[in-house]
Order: C-alpha cells, then structure tokens, then sequence
C-alpha cells in the first residue's frame, strides 16, 4: 500500500480501526466515531447521546472530575467532542510523541467514564444553557426550526441537542443503560492520523 493509504482493521470485538500516517505535521488525532445519535432514540430518550458526550470526559475509575482534560492539556494536547443525528464523536489531539498517552488516556475515559450523579446534574445544567444559546443564535434556530418543519415523521424533526423536559428527569442510571447498549464495539471507528 501506498505511504498515504488508510489502513483498516476490524478488531477481534467488532470495533473498526483507521489508520493513516501523515508526517506533514508533529501531531497525532486519535478519534472514536460511534454509530449513536439523536435518531437513534425514542422519545423518553431524547438528547442522551449528547448529553453522553458531555459526560465522558468527566471522569473514570482511574481520573477524578478534571484529570482528563489535565492529563491531556499536560501532554500538550486538546479534547472535545460532538453530537450529530448519527454519530457521537470523541477526540484528542497531541504531539506524535504522546501517542501512547492519547490512546491510554481517550481509552480510559471512552470505556471506563464512572457517569457521576454530582456531575451529571452539573452537565444536565450545562445542556440547558446551551439550548438557550441556540435560541439566541438566529443561525442555529432557523436550522431547528427549518427541521422541525420538513420533518414531520422522520428522527430529524428533533434536534440532536435533547429535549429539557426528558433530560431533567432522566435518572443516571438510564443514562448509563443507554450507553452500554448503544456505544459498543460494533458501531464504533477508531481513527488514528
């Protein structure tokens, strides 16, 4: 193959993964796409993938609330992560030196995020906030809007942010229910560049 080829593997549990090697840059992106987003949930469901996003870098069994995101700015690097109608998406980017790291690190909290009650309440906060942006942002709410308009029938009609009502009562362990059923293996790519 190629230098610039992607290199895919299907790992013996079902996961997916990518792997490119780009030497124009010092930096490495490791990347875990799930198959998992707002239409896959049902209305009692609705926004647990993205508030699942928000939860996962909020600690495991090994980092507390907040050493995650040290653990990573420490290697020099930066994480984030994002919701769609179809994915949820987790990712740190570092030095290519700090592969190891990023893959210990993304790993850990990928796999073992403790989805602390305290924190949960905290984050469910957070979405609420980030829902009244969105009002406030004429681009995002014509966007909504303009969903919840074409599609009557159809997933898309809701917005991938959730929906307050159902997410201020959804109890952690729902939230943790939904995760191990739907963030598995199986649905999910890992991309290293």
């Amino acid at each position: 193959p190629s230098e610039n080829a992607v290199h895919q593997v299907r790992l013996a549990n079902g996961a997916t993964l990518l792997i490119k090697k780009d030497p124009s840059v010092p930096v490495v992106s490791l990347n875990f796409w799930v198959e998992a987003g707002s239409v896959d949930e049902a209305p009692e469901e609705r926004g647990m993938a993205h508030l699942i996003e928000h939860m996962i870098f909020k600690g495991t069994k090994k980092r507390g609330v907040g050493e995650i995101s040290r653990d990573v700015e420490a290697a020099g690097g930066y994480l984030n992560a994002f919701t769609s109608f179809e994915h949820t998406c987790f990712y740190v980017v570092l030095p290519s030196s700090k592969i190891f790291e990023a893959l210990v690190i993304e790993f850990d909290a990928f796999l073992n995020s403790t989805f602390d009650a305290g924190e949960l309440a905290k984050e469910k906060e957070v979405v609420f906030e980030e829902m009244k942006m969105r009002r406030d942002d004429p681009w995002s709410w014509s966007w909504e809007l303009l969903f919840n308009t074409l599609f009557k029938k159809n997933p898309y009609h809701w917005p991938v942010i959730g929906d307050e009502k159902v997410l201020r009562a959804v109890p952690r362990e729902n939230l943790k229910d939904y995760y191990e059923k739907r963030y598995v293996p199986e649905k999910t790519v890992i991309c290293v560049v």
